[in-house]
């Protein structure tokens, strides 16, 4: 629906909406790219806080000026030029946590049996959104125009609440030392070391007889 929000801002030459749909795509593929191979280099909640964070601000000032230029009637270009830098802004922070890196993340809080059931819960519930937005979007935008935007600062604000609370630091860590984190792993380690001693108690007990 990127021609809808170019819409809104006056932009409404096919021609123009073709080419920065075109700039925006190259532009996603080379910052998830870079961030593909930069990722190590920092924590997973510093990219995940970082890119939630970053996209509520981003998408609060993208929400301010399309308000102020349609009050302008679309005449304000330096209006229209801020909302798209903030387009590029938005998915510059998305694409450094939200983009790749969920699926990382799912592979190492879950235990192994269950990796593949979440992953596939989260691809299904993604698709979901998408189909969503591709449909409900453009009709909400039509009726409320910016007004709808409001929306999803509000889903982007409680995303940055749930991942600085909620969301563990996973870098550096085994897959154990994840599940203890969860409360899961000093008892299976436990478990396992109990196993172990009531087989030497066994193979003592064999010994002395």
């Amino acid at each position: 629906y990127l021609n809808k929000v170019l819409n809104s801002i006056g932009i409404t030459s096919d021609t123009e909406q073709l080419r920065i749909n075109m700039w925006l795509m190259f532009y996603n593929f080379v910052i998830c790219a870079i961030v593909c191979f930069t990722s190590n280099r920092f924590t997973r909640r510093q990219l995940f806080v970082t890119s939630t964070f970053s996209m509520l601000l981003t998408f609060i000032v993208w929400t301010v000026l399309s308000a102020f230029n349609q009050k302008r009637n679309f005449d304000d270009k330096p209006l229209a030029s801020g909302v798209l830098a903030m387009i590029f802004l938005f998915y510059f922070a998305y694409n450094i946590g939200l983009n790749g890196l969920p699926f990382l993340y799912i592979t190492e809080i879950m235990p192994y049996s269950h990796r593949t059931k979440g992953l596939t819960i989260y691809t299904f519930v993604m698709y979901i959104v998408l189909v969503f937005n591709g449909f409900v979007n453009p009709i909400a935008m039509d009726a409320i125009e910016w007004k709808y935007y409001i929306v999803y600062v509000c889903i982007l604000a409680v995303e940055v609440v749930v991942v600085f609370l909620f969301f563990p630091e996973t870098s550096g860590r085994t897959l154990e030392e994840v599940a203890e984190v969860f409360g899961d792993g000093k008892q299976s380690r436990e478990a396992v070391e109990l196993a172990i001693q009531e087989k030497r108690n066994s193979f003592d007990h064999v010994e002395n007889a």
